[in-house]
């Protein structure tokens, strides 16, 4: 079902070689380390899923996973993915996920076992040229997290989480078996983050389409599926874990939802570009107290806005304080960012 639902999708502002196309659903294959990622933000709690059709890993440093608001750079997030799923400590590393060269699981930590292995559900490496369904399961209330692999001609998914099952056979419902993520929101700070595919290739295709719940056929490489979320929302080419949900307007209550108010960011002084995320789409800003012209200082973006003007008025070398409305319902966890 995905009535009343808006799903997220891939960002088309990423310039560092990435191209996303075909609704936004789909990143193409770039040099590492590149990256494309979606626009909403993940809540602080809550059971989330998503899933992916990746191509030929082989020949590839790519990945999947999770970045914080503490990247504040385009090329970073591939960098950060990657090498947070290897316990890289070369930073940047702050991401949390799976690289698809070794495949392994997890997160930098200075200490501890925080990584992980995953596989293909056959049991072989995840390293080759088939394509391969790649899912992601965040148990936010347990700060947990699995990865789910499939065939094209599988049937349900196969977990991996903390090592207790080297044959997928880690369950998203029973905390126990998942990676614990909560050192990795603790020592970066992390309050919020997104998901971003890292294609980071070099002589493979390791491009990566998205279904948040909008698209199971994977824009027409799969059969539809028949699954929805917890609530009844999206549509997935497997049976969800149960109490898990996709990342969409309605699972978000309607008394979270809120914007920006009083909010700061940091301009680039002489150069227009800077991406302020609002987590949604403005109805009226202002900037320094200035009032903002859709066209002529800014572009209005699905994730918030850009600054088009190099009027120090509206994008200064310090801090810029923005006030923003809305209307309607639209995404809640309302600090900007920008990049």
């Amino acid at each position: 079902m995905t009535v009343n639902a808006n799903f997220p999708f891939f960002n088309n502002y990423i310039d560092d070689g990435v191209n996303v196309i075909q609704g936004n659903l789909r990143c193409t294959s770039a040099g590492y380390w590149s990256s494309a990622d979606s626009y909403i933000e993940f809540p602080a709690s809550g059971k989330w899923f998503l899933e992916t059709y990746v191509g030929n890993r082989y020949g590839s440093y790519g990945g999947s996973g999770f970045y914080s608001q503490t990247i504040n750079k385009f090329d970073e997030v591939g960098q950060a993915v990657y090498r947070g799923a290897t316990d890289d400590s070369t930073s940047p590393n702050q991401g949390v996920g799976i690289d698809q060269n070794g495949g392994r699981l997890g997160y930098y930590a200075a200490t501890g076992t925080t990584r992980y292995e995953y596989k293909e559900p056959d049991g072989t490496t995840v390293y080759s040229t088939n394509v391969l369904l790649l899912a992601h399961a965040l148990d936010l209330d347990n700060s947990r997290y699995w990865v789910g692999s499939a065939f094209s001609t599988s049937t349900a998914w196969s977990w991996f989480g903390n090592g207790n099952s080297s044959t997928g056979t880690d369950d998203p419902t029973n905390a126990s078996t998942g990676l614990d993520i909560s050192g990795w929101k603790s020592s970066n700070s992390i309050t919020r983050f997104r998901f971003a595919h890292t294609p980071n290739t070099t002589s493979g295709d390791n491009y990566g389409i998205v279904n948040f719940g909008q698209d199971s056929t994977f824009l027409g490489a799969m059969t539809a599926g028949t699954s929805s979320d917890a609530n009844g929302y999206g549509n997935f080419i497997f049976a969800l874990p149960s109490g898990y949900k996709a990342l969409c307007t309605a699972n978000y209550s309607e008394d979270d939802f809120g914007f920006i108010t009083n909010t700061t960011f940091k301009g680039s002084g002489t150069n227009p570009g800077p991406v302020v995320f609002l987590n949604g789409p403005p109805d009226s800003l202002t900037i320094n107290s200035n009032t903002v012209t859709f066209g002529t200082h800014a572009e209005k973006m699905a994730c918030g806005f850009r600054l088009i003007t190099t009027s120090s008025d509206y994008n200064s070398t310090g801090t810029n304080t923005v006030v923003a409305t809305a209307a309607g319902a639209t995404w809640k966890y309302s600090n900007a960012q920008f990049r």
